[in-house]
């Protein structure tokens, strides 16, 4: 890190306990920018974070500046200014006027009349490098900012970056999940972003028959879901894999609809991977002829493998078998039991919720 200026452990120290509360990011956004006051004496400061949505940047807190200029730094013209300065990446922070003006409208035509002629702009982002948002600091006086100012602002931001994230509480449901192997977090619209602190999984990518099995449990209302999906032929991983998702509740810019995090499949109580997919199907309350249809085989074979369910299971009749498998996991859903008779998992198309 940058020489420390005065006062900067402090800093250091109470981003990292503003990180730990658990308030509203927008609250924790503007704790920041007032600690940062304490570095730079700035006329007007904000944090912008990229909205999911509109892949643009949004205001999260943002102090002094007048309505216009909130209304421009909201917009796309900002946007694409940052992302033509380079900020969408991992770089210094700008330092302006060390940085020529003139090439930034932003300065030009809002901050400079609005007597802000010095300033810092620095990007944040998740780990990993997948872009956060921006921090901007503004000041009337150009001379009010040193180069040791700007480098240790650079350090800091990626504290900065864990203290307004607003993944911090989904990350937090996520790690409720023993044995994770790799996870990504669901969002309006229907996208996938990953899961600081694990790696993504070709059975949760985007439109896969894994995350449409998981939209359709959403859309009926479920909000803890766990199940089993065949991964035969899949790098010798074994015959499945356990899918746990977690309904989240809302957070500003990012949209949560699921955490789905990837583990083992754990104790089967003795299942074979077609009684897995079987057990799917009475979850469901299919019937043992359409099962048989589906799955290409006789009645009389699916009615045997029924009775080596209720037996493992320890229950007497197919409703508890479906209530076991609902409370436990242990089963495959009818989606990806049907899609597996292709031969393998596939993309099967964008999911409604």
């Amino acid at each position: 890190m940058a020489d420390s200026p005065q006062g900067g452990v402090n800093i250091v120290v109470e981003l990292a306990r503003i990180a730990s509360e658990p308030a509203d990011v927008r609250a924790r956004g503007h704790q920041v920018l007032e600690l940062l006051r304490s570095l730079v004496s700035f006329e007007a400061a904000s944090i912008h974070l990229v909205d999911s949505r509109r892949r643009e940047l949004m205001s999260l807190a943002s102090i002094g500046f007048d309505a216009r200029t909130s209304e421009h730094m909201n917009g796309p013209a900002f946007a694409r200014e940052v992302e033509a300065a380079g900020m969408n990446h991992e770089r210094p922070a700008l330092c302006f006027p060390a940085c020529p003006r003139a090439h930034f409208s932003t300065w030009t035509e809002y901050l400079e009349p609005a007597g802000l002629h010095g300033g810092i702009w620095t990007g944040l982002f998740y780990p990993g490098g997948r872009r956060l948002g921006l921090l901007t600091m503004h000041t009337r006086r150009w001379d009010q900012l040193t180069s040791a100012t700007c480098e240790f602002l650079g350090a800091v931001a990626p504290a900065v970056s864990n203290a307004v994230d607003p993944m911090r509480s989904v990350v937090t449901v996520a790690q409720m999940v023993g044995g994770a192997m790799a996870g990504i977090v669901m969002t309006r619209p229907d996208d996938v972003v990953p899961l600081a602190g694990l790696p993504s999984h070709h059975l949760v990518e985007p439109d896969s028959p894994v995350l449409l099995a998981v939209q359709r449990q959403l859309s009926e209302g479920q909000t803890y879901i766990s199940f089993l999906c065949p991964v035969s032929g899949f790098g010798g991983l074994g015959e499945h894999l356990r899918i746990t998702a977690l309904a989240c509740a809302p957070e500003p810019f990012l949209e949560p609809v699921a955490v789905v995090v990837v583990s083992a499949a754990g104790g089967v109580y003795g299942l074979t991977g077609r009684e897995l997919e079987i057990l799917g199907f009475l979850v469901e309350g299919w019937p043992n002829n359409r099962i048989a249809g589906t799955l290409f085989i006789t009645e009389r074979t699916v009615a045997a493998h029924v009775e080596h369910i209720l037996a493992k299971l320890g229950v007497a009749n197919r409703t508890l078998a479906a209530v076991r498998a609902l409370r436990a996991g242990l089963y495959v859903p009818c989606d990806l039991a049907t899609v597996r008779l292709n031969g393998h998992l596939r993309p099967a198309g964008r999911a409604t919720v």
